[in-house]
């Protein structure tokens, strides 16, 4: 028996929701990955 249950069904807006939270998340962490391996060609010894 599980003591938290997760949901399986979400309603539209919170999927909507996730969606954009995730889409953000995406951009932030390719615009990180991005950044470092630029500032890898000017950081060279």
């Amino acid at each position: 028996m599980s003591l938290h249950p997760t949901p399986y069904a979400f309603d539209e807006a919170e999927l909507a929701r996730r969606r954009s939270a995730s889409r953000r998340m995406a951009w932030l962490i390719g615009l990180a990955a991005a950044l470092i391996y630029i500032g890898g060609f000017f950081l060279q010894r």
